[in-house]
């Protein structure tokens, strides 16, 4: 597995409802595309990777225009079926994206477990093991809140994908704050 530098989700490239659930900030779909761009080189690297949990795009025609103004390597998560749609095979097969096969992945050497959808208990929560977790578009009051579960959607951490070393950084603060 290759060195993972960044992380996000929901990103939901060319999804034209993006309003009505995440408030981008942008009046139009091409605005919230462009503030993606800008904000994703901000803060990656050429030859960062960064674990996508899940939701990159909705729309295939959207992503084959935004992918490619975006720097570093991507590490995906659970996305929809290639085998649906040759454009998402193309897009899935592009050079700057390793498809991961599962819907959530173990980082042992770094102390995280991430996946798309919030998890209630994970392999070591009772350790210092991180949860790092997706689909923030929904309240997921019903889960207990655990410390170790950070949210990582885009619109968490002002549109950007954010630091693993950020998140360690900020949950050691409030672990010892």
């Amino acid at each position: 597995m290759q060195n993972i530098d960044l992380v996000t989700s929901d990103l939901w490239i060319g999804r034209p409802n993006i309003f009505e659930f995440q408030n981008p900030p942008g009046v139009t779909l091409n605005d919230y595309h462009e503030m993606i761009i800008k904000n994703w080189n901000s803060v990656v690297k050429k030859n960062e990777n960064v674990l996508v949990l899940g939701n990159l795009y909705w729309d295939p025609y959207y992503i084959s225009r935004v992918l490619p103004e975006l720097s570093g390597n991507i590490i995906l998560l659970n996305q929809p079926h290639p085998e649906k749609n040759e454009l998402h095979k193309e897009i899935l097969d592009h050079e700057s994206i390793t498809l991961y096969p599962n819907q959530y992945i173990y980082l042992i050497e770094e102390g995280i477990v991430a996946g798309l959808l919030p998890f209630e208990s994970w392999p070591g929560d009772d350790l210092n093991i991180i949860h790092l977790h997706g689909y923030t578009i929904k309240n997921y009051s019903d889960i207990p809140n655990k410390e170790k579960r950070v949210p990582v959607g885009l619109s968490y951490w002002n549109w950007k994908p954010v630091r693993i070393s950020e998140i360690k950084e900020l949950l050691k603060i409030k672990q010892h704050g």
